[in-house]
Formats: C-alpha cells, structure tokens, sequence
C-alpha cells in the first residue's frame, strides 16, 4: 500500500487565499471537479431555482434578466450589408444595389413570423425570447429546419428548444462521451444533440410519449449546422450553460 504524504506548505498563496488557519478562510469548505460535475449534475436545481425568482421570488432578479435583455437585445439586431466591392469586381453602385436587395430580401424573411416554427414571433421577437432562456435557464437551443410554407419563398424555420429538452437519453449508448444530452468526441467537439420530443415534466392530456432523438450538429452530406447551442462559457471543457442568477441565488 503507497502512503499519500501530504507536502507541508508555508509561503506564496498558502498565506492568503490557499490559507488552511486563517480564521476568515478557515471554516470554508472548497470542492471543486470538472465542468461535467460541478455544472452539468447541478443544472436542473439551478434552472429551478433562477425560474422561481424571476416568476416572483425576488424582483431584483426578474429585474436584472430583463434589464439586460432590454438593453442588449432591444427591437432585435438587423441585417446590415457591407461587401467588399473591390475584391469581388463590382462598382461602388452595383454592391450598393446588392447590398439593398439582399436587405430587403432578409426583412421580408425576418418580419414575417412565417420564420418561426410555431408562427408565433418574427426573428426580431426570437432574439429577445432565445437571450432571455439563456439568461434565465443556462442556454438554448435552435434547430434550423427547412418547413414549405403557402405564400413563403423561404423555407428556413427558427425552433427554439428549452434547455429542458436536451437531456441525456434514457439508455446511453456504450462508449460514447455524452454531458447532459450534449455527445461530443475526444476533441471536446459536440458531435451530436438528444433532444426530448415534448418537455420532460409537461402533463399536458394527448401528447406524445417522451423520446430522445439523436441529431447529428453538422449536416452528414452538406456540412450544415443543424444545432446551434447558446451558452456562456466560464470554464473549459463545459457542454452546458450556468444560469445568470446562479451565483447570486443563496443571497
């Protein structure tokens, strides 16, 4: 049996942050694992909780969630053309004209909530909803499907998804790295998402049973990003997104 010796320390940070017998540090118990521990298995309490404050559990935190959304997002982020004219061989005129067309062509998309899966808000009223999830959940995610409508030219939908449905399936798949619905290879890249059919906890008369199907993050053939997953990052290695009253919660 090898015997740990525990190296005595007695300068640098030992004497402040990393103290043991000071009596301001010395009653504060530290732990501290990976991203996947200390975020992903306490995800669900913290996205708990933050929705409770900002129903109604404190007006500071409803408050700061929608002060930022306000201030960040606002009426929504536009499309603004600049192209290089010089570098594609067009006058100062012609870029202007293609410029001016592919704005207009992106508002009539945009404005219209024939953009949003459910037809319920243009892409100005999904940035501030899609923010406000990340805000108040951790993250979200958007799918990016392509829906035939009657009377639409474009066939691109937004589906914003709740963090909710992203969740790991209900038998894992051997040998597969998989953080809180997120798979992912040896690089850390996310090679696919498993998202619930309907939320998790919903009880709802009529609707489906719950399952979890594997989507691919790129397109196999086109190389097409199917997901987009939002996020804050604050370590590496993470998969999923803290809530932004997380830190503030106990107080």
């Amino acid at each position: 049996m090898v015997r740990k010796i525990k190296k005595f320390t007695n300068s640098g940070y030992s004497h402040y942050g990393a103290s043991r017998t000071k009596p301001s540090v010395s009653g504060w118990f530290s732990n501290s694992k990976s991203p996947a521990e200390d975020i992903t298995d306490n995800l669900e309490l913290l996205r708990e909780r933050s929705r409770d404050l900002y129903a109604g559990g404190g007006p500071l935190g409803r408050g700061a969630i929608d002060r930022i959304v306000l201030n960040s997002v606002g009426p929504g982020l536009t499309l603004n053309c600049r192209i290089g004219a010089e570098s594609l061989g067009l006058t100062e005129e012609q870029a202007a004209e293609w410029e001016q067309n592919t704005e207009n062509e992106f508002c009539f998309w945009a404005e219209s909530k024939n953009c949003d899966i459910t037809r319920y808000m243009n892409f100005y009223e999904l940035q501030s909803l899609c923010f406000k999830s990340v805000l108040l959940n951790g993250d979200a995610v958007v799918l990016l499907p392509m829906r035939k409508t009657r009377n639409c030219p474009y066939d691109l939908r937004i589906s914003l998804i709740e963090g909710d449905r992203l969740h790991d399936p209900f038998f894992k798949p051997y040998g597969v790295l998989i953080d809180g619905g997120v798979e992912f290879n040896d690089d850390g890249t996310p090679t696919a998402y498993y998202i619930a059919n309907r939320h998790p906890e919903s009880e709802l008369a009529g609707q489906k049973r719950l399952e979890y199907t594997r989507i691919p993050a790129f397109g196999h053939l086109s190389g097409r990003r199917n997901i987009l997953h939002l996020l804050p990052f604050e370590r590496i290695g993470q998969h999923r997104g803290v809530p932004f009253l997380a830190p503030v919660i106990e107080t």
